[in-house]
């Protein structure tokens, strides 16, 4: 079912906004501003914790109802400086899982103290590289950044630093029909989602308190989820993220059956690394019979590779919480020109709009039944 999308609708700017505003791993400030300034026009109060976390709480209409957490993280992998050369070029470590293959030859912006600066990812002239170098990916040890400074001393007046945040130079843009792409697709996707379903229920009376979580640090290790749900305490929890897609030349369908535009999409069983996570099967067929219901299409994860998101900490929190993703999957994650579907991020957005009032103290009893 393929939804049509105003170009102009107010998600689609704040989704435009959010992916050009700087916030790798631990530097999700400013994001965390715009978060916190959409969730107070819907929600009783916003608060923030140490680590840096939103927290926007809509209190329910019963005061011992239950606590639904919706949580979609913040951040966004990049680079942080580690070292200024005497020569001006800065050395550079990830904060993510950025592949090395796509940093090569790209434009970054490298956010000073001052003022962001331009900076390319520099190599050797294709011209004097030996075969084996024209077909070798450098490791991030042997990346480097220029930022057009004559020395350290330069470098360091731009307003550098060990510890400089930097993040991809892209510009957010529409591609064919109905996608978009741009850098921090992943996960700029999901906080829109959670801001547009607190909009949308806003103004309806439910049992549930509703507290939506903007998360930090999700890319090195789901951290501010873990510290975020031992806080909010909920009773049940949503995850919205997303999941990488197949459907091109070099992925295999049985690797990544994932479609843009087929919906979105929801973990059964997840990866089987650390971090993953099997979903409350209750709360998963919740979603599935709303989605039947509502004509809203819907895919299925089992066992995606390297398929991690926040749900692996929210589900392990204190006694454990009942906790399912809504996911939007995109192409060429953690890439600097990730691409999604308008019409998965619309069905995204009317799921969780529609599941969430199912989640009143009925059905929190039912998961222990």
């Amino acid at each position: 079912m393929t939804i049509e999308v105003n170009p102009m609708s107010d998600w689609l700017d704040l989704l435009r906004k959010l992916c050009a505003t700087p916030g790798v791993s631990g530097f999700e400030d400013k994001v965390a501003t715009l978060v916190s300034a959409e969730l107070r026009k819907e929600v009783d109060s916003v608060q923030k914790d140490q680590m840096g976390n939103i927290f926007g709480t809509r209190r329910g209409l019963s005061k011992n109802g239950p606590t639904i957490m919706v949580t979609a993280h913040m951040d966004e992998v990049g680079l942080i400086v580690k070292h200024i050369e005497e020569t001006g070029f800065l050395r550079v470590q990830k904060l993510g899982g950025v592949p090395e293959v796509v940093l090569q030859g790209q434009r970054v912006v490298v956010c000073g103290r001052r003022e962001s600066l331009p900076g390319l990812v520099g190599q050797k002239p294709a011209h004097i590289m030996s075969e084996t170098e024209r077909k070798t990916i450098g490791s991030i040890d042997d990346l480097y950044v220029d930022i057009g400074a004559a020395n350290r001393k330069e470098a360091e007046e731009f307003g550098v630093e060990i510890g400089t945040p930097i993040t991809f130079d892209r510009e957010f843009c529409r591609i064919g029909k109905e996608f978009v792409t741009s850098k921090a697709i992943d996960n700029r996707v999901g906080v829109t989602a959670m801001l547009q379903v607190a909009k949308q229920l806003a103004q309806k009376d439910l049992e549930s308190t509703i507290c939506y979580v903007g998360t930090v640090q999700e890319e090195v290790g789901l951290r501010g989820a873990r510290v975020a749900t031992e806080r909010v305490r909920p009773d049940v929890a949503l995850v919205l993220d997303g999941l990488h897609a197949g459907g091109t030349p070099d992925v295999a369908d049985r690797v990544l059956p994932m479609r843009l535009g087929r919906g979105p999409a929801v973990t059964i069983a997840g990866s089987s690394q650390l971090h993953g996570f099997i979903a409350n099967r209750r709360l998963r067929e919740c979603i599935a019979q709303v989605a039947g219901t509502e004509g809203i299409p819907l895919q299925h994860n089992v066992g995606i590779a390297s398929g991690v998101s926040d749900s692996g900490a929210v589900h392990l929190a204190g006694k454990g919480v009942a906790t399912s993703d809504i996911l939007v999957v995109r192409r060429y994650s953690h890439s600097p020109i990730e691409m999604v579907s308008l019409s998965d991020i619309e069905n995204a957005i009317r799921l969780a709009v529609k599941v969430i009032p199912h989640l009143d103290s009925t059905f929190i009893k039912s998961l222990e039944e």
